[in-house]
């Protein structure tokens, strides 16, 4: 028996469906067996929650390998952005507050600017 290396894909947000769960199900629909080579399989371990794994992605599967990395790479970049935006509002180490008025607070202004860098 040949082992392949497996090249495993979340599916969920980067979905072009209505659903990961919708996406998985119509990927996945012919196979089950986490051996086959070049078709989705739901992910042995992950699969309840949208994962599918891919052995040795080839012809069938490449344009939506990629499409789904790309969607994937896309969504984290945005919550970078976001929690990247997150911490320039936020007013100190516990949000908006008592440490966050006063000397004290611009005490750990300076400190949160300093360590931003």
């Amino acid at each position: 028996m040949t082992r392949h290396p497996a090249s495993t894909i979340p599916i969920g947000s980067a979905s072009t469906s209505t659903s990961g769960a919708t996406s998985r199900r119509k990927l996945t629909a012919d196979h089950d067996d986490p051996a086959d080579v070049d078709v989705f399989v739901p992910h042995p371990l992950y699969g309840a929650a949208g994962w599918v794994s891919v052995v040795n992605p080839g012809a069938r599967t490449a344009e939506t390998v990629i499409a789904l990395l790309r969607d994937a790479h896309a969504d984290a970049q945005a919550r970078a952005v976001r929690r990247a935006q997150a911490r320039i509002r936020s007013a100190g180490p516990l949000g908006p507050g008592m440490l966050a008025s006063g000397r004290l607070g611009a005490i750990i202004r300076d400190i949160q600017a300093a360590v931003d860098g």
